[in-house]
């Protein structure tokens, strides 16, 4: 745990990761949800949009307490998920990691089909 009032210090390759990780879910949610703008949420630190008439998040986050790298997410509000679009192991709903998309031929492209296949599977 970090306190808030302890400086943060993140090393020069870890935050160029980072950073090309926000660029990378800021298009993909971008091309995703051309109608919606995507937020950097405070209390997370994710870049993330909320939407759908089933209602989710769809985001990027840099990692967390269980996710030693960056993902990408799909988080139902209410919906009761499972199978195998659904594998989160922190929360209820889909995650993608960043070595995954980092593996695929076109990164904003596979970005987009997760979102996409969820939102569809949520519909």
């Amino acid at each position: 745990d970090i306190s808030p009032d302890e400086p943060l210090v993140v090393d020069g390759p870890s935050a160029v990761r980072i950073a090309e990780a926000y660029s990378l879910g800021d298009a993909a949610l971008r091309t995703f949800a051309p109608g919606e703008e995507p937020v950097l949420w405070p209390e997370h630190f994710d870049i993330a949009i909320e939407m759908g008439e089933v209602r989710a998040n769809y985001g990027f986050s840099p990692g967390d307490a269980q996710h030693p790298e960056p993902y990408a997410y799909v988080g139902p509000w209410t919906a009761e998920v499972s199978g195998p679009l659904w594998p989160a192991t922190a929360f209820r709903g889909a995650e993608l990691t960043y070595a995954e998309l980092l593996a695929a031929p076109d990164q904003r492209a596979a970005a987009l089909d997760f979102f996409t296949t969820r939102k569809e599977a949520l519909a």
